[in-house]
């Protein structure tokens, strides 16, 4: 059942439709929602098209060099939107999340964008999963008369159970996965959904690397995302690089690693492996909050 966001909480969130250059009053009449008028207005261009939910990154088009198209979904992180579509996160991982600190998504017009597709979420989870299966089936076509596995990470940059909402389920050609915070008794239903994969994310949390463990004895996957001790200086990248290799050649708590910056096809990983992600960006780099597991 899809529960869609009401006005109250929506008005409680009013300033960040004027961000975006939406009076959220001009779609409110006698109390009630013009939802489909306002979700169109969140989703139209400049240039009048229908905004994509789906983009991809540097590291996803890595995966096309082994034939997977991996399409991605971005939208403001954390609680970037006014409403948290990150429920689990860490302040360190909200601090540190790669949604408005590295990379492309530095880049305001990406931030608006994702801003955007987060308050459509919250507008009209129907019309967004709406759009969101069209563009899934899309790019399933596309991958068959190219000859790629079709790939799908739903977050991005967000944590939302997308199998609640049977996206996985209704798309049995495509590949799904994501990395989650969420703890394994929250997700094990996807260990029943053969098409998507989850890669717990170990955080600064005291009991974090605990339930990263019960991922891996369950035949998941887990990720650390890794630096030096030292956590200044001008060497700062080249020293988190050398700790992921390090890791990927020791293994860690008991169980092998692998190399996750290597490409983003995370579903093809050998189980009960951690997944090695080496820091990037200024912040994440400095970060001295515990997200980044320093050696």
């Amino acid at each position: 059942m899809i529960r869609e966001t009401s006005l109250t909480r929506l008005m409680g969130i009013k300033a960040k439709f004027a961000e975006v250059g939406i009076d959220l009053d001009d779609f409110i009449k006698d109390g009630n929602i013009d939802r489909e008028g306002l979700y169109d207005a969140l989703m139209t261009t400049d240039a009048g098209n229908m905004r994509a939910l789906f983009g991809s990154s540097v590291k996803t088009e890595k995966g096309e060099k082994v034939g997977v198209a991996t399409i991605v979904l971005y939208m403001a992180a954390s609680i970037m939107s006014g409403l948290n579509l990150c429920p689990w996160a860490s302040e360190g991982c909200a601090k540190a999340c790669l949604g408005h600190t590295t990379g492309r998504l530095r880049m305001s017009t990406a931030q608006k964008a994702q801003l955007m597709k987060a308050l459509a979420w919250h507008v009209s989870k129907t019309c967004f999963l709406r759009q969101m299966d069209r563009e899934i089936r899309s790019h399933v076509r596309k991958c068959e008369k190219e000859g790629y596995v079709a790939a799908v990470r739903g977050n991005g940059s967000t944590d939302i159970l997308w199998e609640r909402y049977g996206v996985p389920q209704r798309h049995p050609k495509a590949a799904f996965y994501d990395y989650t915070k969420a703890p394994y008794r929250a997700r094990r239903a996807v260990d029943d959904i053969p098409n998507y994969s989850l890669t717990f994310s170990v955080s600064e949390r005291d009991r974090s690397v605990e339930e990263a463990v019960k991922y891996l004895q369950a035949g998941g996957n887990a990720a650390l995302v890794v630096a030096s001790e030292r956590s200044d200086g001008k060497h700062l990248l080249h020293d988190a690089k050398a700790v992921a290799v390090e890791i990927v050649r020791s293994g860690f708590h008991g169980f092998p690693a692998i190399d996750g910056d290597e490409t983003d096809i995370r579903f093809d990983d050998p189980p009960g492996h951690w997944v090695v992600l080496y820091a990037k960006g200024a912040v994440a780099l400095r970060d001295t909050s515990g997200f980044v597991q320093r050696f």
